[in-house]
């Protein structure tokens, strides 16, 4: 019997004669096995145990100020070292714009049951929500522009029927 192996797994080799056959070779391979898992798994623990911890992962990339975020991106609006303006793109669908103040525009050229959710990260002024530039009679809720106030947030939504924003 090998060291690493327990007392628990010694098999009664003298069964009683009155036990079939098979099931005493069935006893026997059971037996066997609990033997080989155990060697297995102390074999494999001292393997896991002498890999390393990994890496920690790289820091993300700084959020990108430019037109058209991804989702759920930050777009530092009205910051310091950021744009004071950003214009909405089809990969901000079911995102969250962060402003600080800022002037977002929402674009005609998203795709249809487009809709987005900007907040007004900032605590000195409302960020001013407009609708697109050039297209006729489009609206922000019957008006060319919609105040979001500091520490607020509204979802904004083209509709269809008519091509006009809404926001709630």
């Amino acid at each position: 019997m090998s060291t690493n192996q327990p007392p628990s797994f010694r098999f009664p080799f003298q069964m009683p004669e009155s036990i079939h056959p098979t099931v005493r070779a069935a006893a026997r391979y059971l037996f066997s096995g609990l033997v080989d898992a155990q060697n297995a798994i102390t074999a494999l623990n001292t393997k896991v145990n002498a890999i390393p911890p990994p890496a920690p992962p790289a820091p993300a990339p700084a959020a990108s100020p430019t037109p058209g975020g991804s989702n759920n991106q930050t777009i530092p609006l009205g910051a310091t070292t950021g744009p004071t303006s950003y214009i909405t793109g089809a990969s901000d669908f079911g995102g969250l714009i962060l402003t600080d103040g800022g002037t977002v525009t929402l674009s005609s050229g998203v795709p249809n049951k487009f809709y987005t959710r900007i907040y007004n990260t900032g605590t000195s002024g409302a960020a001013t929500v407009v609708s697109p530039d050039g297209v006729s009679g489009q609206t922000v809720n019957n008006a060319a522009n919609y105040s979001v106030a500091p520490g607020a947030s509204q979802t904004f939504w083209l509709n269809n029927e008519d091509s006009n924003w809404s926001a709630a």
